[in-house]
């Protein structure tokens, strides 16, 4: 009988990644020396990192997902020397979806290796636990876990699962579902009879029965350039927050006709009608979003707070594109709206495009001294806050949380005066003391931008308003009097002590002496890079980048 032998210079071909069982898979030198969350952002720490790429995955190495090297922008997160961070972000997970149910492991990415894990990291397993509630008793859970296979060094778990609370058998088909099914099925019908000549545009707004801010000024630079006569433009403003019964339904399905009709949608704000709809690849969403920069968490960066939006129903992930200040800004809003940084355009806010023109300026100062002549040579401090409350309806702001006798010696002293411009969801009256007429102002309603140019210093607290503001040069003092329980129930998007681009007061009493120094002795502030909005550079009006990108096909508009 003959045997066979193997020749001994030739290498047995590799087991296929799938047949290697956990236990006998190689080490990688890198060691994950901690974990940190920051709200859907996992970090890793690395330490013997060099040239390694880690990467989650899962069902055998069927789905992989890359972390991404570096910190969460905003947070002082301590890297200490020789070490690497990677991070990644489980409520935009790629497909514009959450990272998928199942049992996921990290291992190097191009020599399938095991990351080792460090004894910080085993002691505190537990505390990263996550669990993020949305919906109606719908969670999505994070758990971390070491496998009981006796294996050293250990290997790490991520077991990802999405639950929801008391499901009922026979109750799949819910009237909500019902409703947003019946919604997308008109859209369709609609669509089908619609001409397609990629030539129409939709400017709407479901928050807003009038035009305004980003939406305004894009669709005013389209009529200047001539474009109404190559693009059929339609609008579409409605408030759906105060429409109810038979004339909402109707005013619905008019809506509905509007957009199957487009071929660019340019929508402002939360746009409740887009969760319903599944749009064909051809039809173009763009979110304006009117905030340039704020503290205050949106959609979702709050994904685990209550009110926060449904990951498997949201409008937000319909955008194609959204626009963002400048280009600093598209990790943080690419969060808030759950989409690819690559879909954010870094325009500039259009709305601030003829912010600093004299001719705007010299009319809202003729309007300033007009509507408020108390105000005739003296410093001006404005009160612009953000408000609280779940939404709309609930909207209101802790006025007892200000002392007015305080303020008022304060303009008394400095030889100035307050005006409050409040939230245009806070529909009661700023209570100011009838004494004190003629040293505060109630100046709520209208546009707060107008009010800027008479302004020494601005007071805010997790607002969007200041980054406009900053255009100016000018001061800005921060009241965010409940920080702590403001960043519990609804979320800051980055620590307001690390990135205020001006000092942060506790209390009334604190405020005032912030004042003081403000209005006798101005401080011209250093800015962030993503607190400089592009309108800056005057190369070029920020509504023709949008509309040369998006209308025209013009890609190099963003250069």
């Amino acid at each position: 009988m003959q045997i066979s032998q193997q020749d001994p210079t030739v290498m047995p071909a590799p087991k296929p990644f799938s047949e290697v069982p956990a236990t006998e898979r190689p080490m990688s030198p890198a060691v994950i020396e901690d974990i940190v969350w920051h709200r859907t952002h996992m970090l890793l720490v690395l330490a013997n990192a060099d040239g390694v790429q880690p990467v989650l995955f899962c069902n055998k190495r069927q789905l992989v997902r890359p972390l991404a090297a570096g910190t969460v922008e905003g947070f002082r997160e301590n890297v200490p020397e020789g070490r690497v961070a990677y991070k990644i972000n489980f409520a935009n997970g790629e497909e514009r979806g959450l990272l998928p149910s199942g049992i996921w492991q990290l291992d190097e990415a191009e020599q399938l290796a095991q990351l080792r894990v460090g004894p910080k990291v085993m002691s505190k397993l537990e505390d990263l636990n996550r669990s993020f509630y949305f919906g109606k008793g719908e969670m999505y859970a994070v758990q971390f876990a070491v496998p009981q296979d006796d294996a050293l060094p250990p290997r790490l778990e991520l077991r990802v699962e999405y639950f929801k609370k008391n499901p009922k058998p026979g109750m799949a088909f819910s009237k909500k579902k019902l409703v947003f099914g019946a919604m997308n099925a008109l859209y369709h019908v609609f669509r089908t009879s619609a001409k397609k000549d990629g030539k129409h545009v939709l400017f709407m707004s479901e928050n807003n029965e009038r035009m305004m801010g980003n939406l305004a000024a894009i669709n005013q630079r389209l009529k200047e350039r001539g474009l109404e006569g190559q693009f059929t433009v339609e609008y579409s403003f409605r408030n759906i927050f105060k429409q109810e019964g038979a004339a909402k339904v109707a005013d619905t399905v008019s809506v509905l006709k509007k957009m199957a009709r487009a071929d660019f949608i340019f929508v402002e704000d939360y746009t409740p009608i887009l969760n319903s709809i599944n749009f064909p690849p051809e039809v173009e969403i763009t979110q304006v979003w009117h905030a340039g920069y704020g503290f205050k968490l949106v959609g979702f960066g709050r994904f685990g707070i209550s009110g926060s939006p449904n990951p498997y129903a949201a409008g937000h992930r319909k955008y194609t594109h959204a626009l963002v200040g400048n280009s600093h800004l598209r990790e943080i809003y690419a969060e808030v709206f759950g989409i690819p940084e690559s879909c954010m355009l870094p325009t500039g806010m259009p709305r601030l495009e003829h912010f600093l023109d004299d001719d705007v300026r010299a009319a809202a100062e003729r309007e300033f001294e007009e509507k408020f002549p108390q105000a005739a040579g003296k410093h001006v401090v404005l009160f612009a806050p953000t408000y609280r409350g779940k939404d709309q309806k609930s909207a209101h702001y802790q006025f007892d949380q200000l002392d007015f006798d305080v303020l008022a010696q304060f303009c008394y002293d400095t030889n100035s005066v307050v005006l409050f411009k409040m939230h245009r969801f806070i529909e009661e009256p700023v209570p100011i003391p009838g004494q004190y007429a003629d040293v505060m102002m109630d100046a709520s309603g209208g546009d707060v931008n107008r009010l800027y140019y008479k302004t020494d210093v601005l007071v805010t607290d997790y607002s969007s308003c200041f980054y406009d503001y900053l255009l100016l040069g000018r001061p800005v003092v921060f009241f965010p009097y409940d920080l702590d329980y403001y960043a519990a129930t609804r979320g800051i998007h980055r620590p307001v002590a690390d990135v205020a681009p001006g000092a942060v007061c506790m209390n009334s009493h604190e405020l005032v002496r912030r004042l003081t120094e403000m209005v006798l002795h101005p401080e011209t502030q250093q800015l962030s890079p993503m607190l400089v909005d592009r309108n800056s550079e005057g190369e070029k009006l920020a509504s023709d980048r949008v509309i040369d990108y998006l209308l025209l096909g013009d890609k190099s508009a963003m250069d």
